[in-house]
């Protein structure tokens, strides 16, 4: 069984909300990878493994911002700019965390 950190999980939702921005938002790809290097940089890659990523789903449609079982997520529009209560589907994460993991 593969533990992480609460903050190993935040810095990899940040790389998630980075790339889940591009997509919906049209933030930068060329920032999305400079995050994507930064976070990775000073907390590392954890491994996401694909048969764990229901369990990862199952985890974030109970988060906070969670709303009956709708994932939400703070996404940028641009550095320094956000936009709150994002719905994001499931294809989209799974892409997201397939981005993560490359």
């Amino acid at each position: 069984e593969n533990h992480i950190t609460h903050g190993e999980a935040v810095a990899a939702g940040m790389v998630l909300a980075a790339h889940l921005s591009s997509q919906y938002l049209g933030f930068s790809l060329e920032k999305t990878a400079e995050i994507k290097c930064h976070i990775q940089k000073y907390f590392g890659q954890i491994e996401l493994l694909k048969p764990d990523y229901h369990l990862i789903l199952n985890l974030l449609k109970h988060d906070k911002k969670a709303e009956s079982g709708c994932v939400k997520f703070v996404l940028i529009t641009q550095i320094g700019r956000f936009k709150l209560n994002c719905e994001v589907g499931e294809t989209a994460i799974i892409k997201a965390l397939d981005y993560y993991n490359t």
